[in-house]
């Protein structure tokens, strides 16, 4: 199975003819630049366009911090956004199985300004990474787990960089093991890593100046591994 990948796109979603050949599209958040239903509009025509494009499979989506609708009209946002094509997949805390791969995902990240799917660190969010089942394979997140691919500048200090990610999800992955792992909001933390588990990668397309900067990654599965095959 060949996943292409990206995340915090912001409104900036690439041509779909330069889009790479795959099976499916993940998504992992901030597609909506303002906030607003009418972003959510253009999102879907432009997955449906990639789809048909690039003939994937399906495209599996999550929200993020920025794409308010999903948490204040939920049912709204995600008929506008299903409406565009059947083959699109919206994941809230929710699991879809793909030939056997075991997907799951979830918007949720530690309190971040004042927008969308913020929950205070610790017992909160623990509660929702407690819903991810332990047989799990491809884990879509919105931010990063603690650590891993999830530095950015002090808001005050900017020229010190700090964590963000989230401790309880950094947990939870200790015992769940997933083989691949997808998030993004932290913008200046995007790219791979790798342990004796999983495959990270935060699939920021824009940068911290919010340029589009990286391009979509290529990430095969292949017997329950997942292998790191190309990207920016």
């Amino acid at each position: 199975m060949r996943f292409v990948c990206t995340s915090d796109t912001h409104g900036y979603h690439r041509d779909p003819d330069l889009m790479p050949d795959g099976d499916v599209l993940l998504h992992t958040g901030d597609f909506c630049p303002t906030s607003k239903l009418p972003d959510v509009d253009k999102f879907g025509a432009w997955i449906a366009e990639v789809i048909q494009t690039k003939k994937y499979r399906h495209a599996i989506v999550i929200a993020g911090n920025h794409d308010i609708p999903f948490e204040h009209e939920p049912k709204v946002a995600q008929k506008m956004l299903l409406g565009h094509d059947p083959r699109i997949v919206y994941l809230q805390d929710q699991r879809f199985d793909l030939d056997g791969i075991k997907i799951w995902g979830s918007p949720w990240q530690p309190v971040f300004h004042d927008w969308a799917f913020n929950l205070p660190r610790g017992a909160s969010l623990a509660q929702k990474w407690a819903l991810i089942p332990e047989d799990t394979e491809v884990l879509l997140t919105h931010g990063p787990p603690y650590g891993t691919l999830d530095q950015c500048p002090h808001f005050r200090w900017r020229h010190v960089m700090e964590r963000v990610g989230c401790e309880a999800l950094r947990e939870r992955l200790d015992v769940l093991r997933p083989a691949f792992h997808q998030f993004g909001h932290v913008h200046e933390s995007a790219g791979v890593h790798e342990d004796d588990h999983t495959l990270y990668l935060n699939a920021a397309f824009l940068d911290g100046k919010y340029l589009p900067r990286h391009d979509p990654h290529v990430v095969d599965m292949v017997d329950g591994k997942a292998e790191y095959i190309v990207g920016s």
